[in-house]
């Protein structure tokens, strides 16, 4: 009759090592391996959440230019008219997301051109993302009927 493999009790015979086996200079690199993915993984995210703000801020700084360019091709709009309602409009839709915003408004008898510039708040430190949106248009004038 063959002996069993594992006895209780049973010793383990010289040479052989108890444990998860392998070398002693190994103990403690699973968790070295887990903390360097995990880091890696966490910067990952930060960066996708970071292109995703940047996006968000870009967007509303297109529509606080637009906004600002409906105000001033008005017959009877202004450059401040157009600079308070961009800047009314990155205050309520655009709050803390967009840091140090500057609303710069253009004005011609034909033209006009309102650019939002300011960077997106950092999640990750030592990130600076620039925005430079603008929106422009043509202004409303009256033209008084050809004669026939």
């Amino acid at each position: 009759m063959s002996r069993p493999a594992f006895q209780a009790g049973a010793q383990p015979e010289a040479g052989c090592q108890v444990g998860a086996g392998g070398d002693a200079g190994d103990r403690g690199s699973a968790s070295l391996s887990h903390v360097v993915v995990m880091s890696a993984v966490l910067l990952l995210i930060a960066l996708v959440l970071q292109s995703a703000l940047w996006y968000h801020a870009r967007n509303v700084a297109q529509a606080a230019a637009a906004e600002g360019l409906r105000a001033t091709r008005l017959y009877d709009g202004t450059e401040g008219a157009g600079t308070q309602a961009a800047t009314a409009f990155l205050r309520d839709a655009g709050g803390q997301l967009i840091a140090d915003p500057a609303v710069a408004v253009t004005r011609t008898a034909v033209q006009a051109r309102v650019e939002v510039r300011g960077g997106v708040v950092s999640l990750i430190p030592g990130v600076a993302l620039p925005i430079d949106e603008f929106a422009a248009g043509t202004c409303e004038r009256f033209t008084p009927d050809a004669a026939p």
